[in-house]
């Protein structure tokens, strides 16, 4: 869909069937027999000047997907900006959290770094979770935060070095994701 700065929403469909109904489209014939069809440039014969501006614009963008650089394209994901925009070289890969414009770029990038750094603290919290269990099974005589916190670093080795205050800062939350893991695990 695309929105203008003045109008609602217009389906993209719709607009190219208005062009080809206004304009045309002609049967070609291949060189290998097969048929093609065959869109010129929108015509101005006796049409409004917005209409024919209109007529060009789709005939312009469904020229644009069509051609190799369709993958150029790209809609902001900011839910404020919203642009749409052209990427300068072609993706190689597939986008995984949104594609952010230029001028929203460190938006985008601070997203990405807050959902890592989530996924990344689950990740602790699920081994912070088995270690506070497994504690509460063997009964060290060491305090409880030090020992999660050894059983932690353990497993994540240097990339993740946390603390004993990591783990009484985040106590409750280790508690509730333990609870929550009791509740769904079938017996």
């Amino acid at each position: 869909m695309t929105v203008s700065a003045d109008e609602t929403p217009v389906v993209i469909f719709d607009e190219i069937y208005e062009l080809f109904r206004r304009n045309q489209p002609r049967p070609l014939l291949n060189s290998d027999g097969t048929m093609a069809v065959g869109v010129g440039q929108p015509r101005w014969e006796n049409q409004a000047p917005e209409l024919y501006a209109r007529d060009m614009a789709t005939y312009y963008f469904q020229e644009l997907l069509a051609s190799p650089f369709w993958s150029c394209i790209g809609r902001c994901a900011n839910p404020v900006c919203k642009r749409y925009f052209l990427r300068k070289r072609q993706r190689k890969t597939a986008i995984k959290r949104g594609s952010y414009c230029g001028s929203c770029k460190l938006i985008g990038g601070a997203e990405r770094t807050r959902l890592s750094r989530e996924r990344a603290k689950r990740e602790m919290l699920h081994v912070a979770a088995r270690a506070w269990q497994e504690w509460g099974t063997h009964r060290r005589r060491t305090d409880r935060a030090a020992w999660v916190a050894n059983r932690i670093n353990r497993v994540f080795g240097k990339t993740r070095f946390i603390r004993p205050k990591w783990v009484n800062q985040n106590s409750e939350a280790i508690e509730t994701f333990l609870d929550h893991q009791q509740l769904t695990t079938p017996k």
